[in-house]
């Protein structure tokens, strides 16, 4: 099954949504099924997604993401960690975390993340870890829209998250992600 979540609509970055939807590509003249949104999550963009074993079954997982702001129009409480640059550009990152079960086609909130991220790598290893390998937390944002992607942007995760899907537990890895030579 490929499963698609969020992203941006025609207006641009604050067009952000609240889509999910599936395709069981297994299945003979398959066709895009329309499935909830999380209840209680803000729509987004950039975010980053899994499918792994959960301890009784395996579950698709969605981490973080961001939407762009108004900076002149924030909203009061915040579901995410809020940028502002000296552009007239400002973004929330968000933290949470979401389990979705499609045998119950139910979501359940799980741990937040130690920090948003967007945009990133992920990786499935073994039979109970997920790890967020890179993207982007918010950091230096003003240098994104100079040139998009500066070499040593400091901007982007530099240790990869690790979450545990059975215990429900986030680590921060020690050892950093070497840097590629530019």
């Amino acid at each position: 099954t490929v499963y698609v979540l969020g992203g941006i609509g025609e207006g641009g970055g604050k067009d952000v949504k609240d889509t999910f939807y599936s395709l069981d590509v297994a299945a003979k003249g398959g066709k895009w099924q329309t499935l909830a949104w999380p209840e209680g999550a803000t729509p987004r963009s950039h975010a980053v997604a899994a499918v792994q074993f959960d301890g009784t079954g395996d579950r698709l997982f969605l981490f973080g993401g961001r939407r762009e702001l108004d900076p002149a129009n924030l909203p009061a409480t915040p579901a995410g960690k809020i940028v502002t640059t000296t552009l007239p550009y400002a973004a929330e990152f968000f933290h949470d975390a979401w389990k979705y079960n499609p045998a119950t086609k139910e979501w359940r909130r799980i741990a937040d993340m130690p920090m948003g991220v967007s945009t990133g790598s992920i990786a499935t290893i073994g039979q109970e870890h997920i790890f967020i390998l890179t993207g982007a937390t918010g950091e230096n944002m003003g240098n994104w829209h100079k040139g998009w992607l500066d070499f040593g942007h400091p901007g982007f995760l530099s240790t990869p998250l690790g979450y545990h899907t059975v215990t429900d537990t986030w680590i921060v890895e020690s050892k950093p992600i070497p840097e590629s030579p530019t």
